[in-house]
């Protein structure tokens, strides 16, 4: 991901479509089977294990990472964002936190409202 990142940045400034890319130019959805590593996979392109994995369908719910890369960060520091208020927290602690959250949502019922889509912005050192 890293390697397509750097050939799709243009360093010639005359370039006006390099002028007018957003930061933030990369969007990625994981759908797959029960299991099938999708979290995973989001978790090694954040750089740290935020997302909850293992069976019976870890996540049961939609979740949107916002993820920016901060190098002023350690690698092993995450910082999450919620309104405008700041908080660095542990991949462990966010991860047993969504864990909790969906564990909740899928024992309140079956039916699914655009309220279960779980939302996070996070900055770290290691992510894309």
């Amino acid at each position: 991901m890293r390697q397509a990142a750097s050939l799709l940045a243009d360093d010639d400034p005359s370039n006006e479509t390099a002028s007018r890319r957003p930061s933030t130019f990369l969007n990625a959805v994981a759908l797959g089977n029960v299991g099938a590593g999708k979290s995973a996979v989001l978790n090694s392109l954040i750089g740290h294990p935020v997302l909850p994995t293992g069976e019976n369908g870890a996540t049961r719910a939609p979740i949107v990472v916002d993820l920016a890369r901060d190098p002023g960060l350690s690698s092993k520091s995450i910082v999450l964002q919620i309104d405008s208020k700041s908080q660095q927290v542990s991949a462990s602690a966010l991860r047993h936190s969504l864990q909790d959250r969906l564990s909740k949502g899928a024992s309140s019922g079956s039916g699914r409202s655009r309220s279960d889509e779980i939302y996070l912005k996070l900055r770290t050192s290691t992510g894309l």
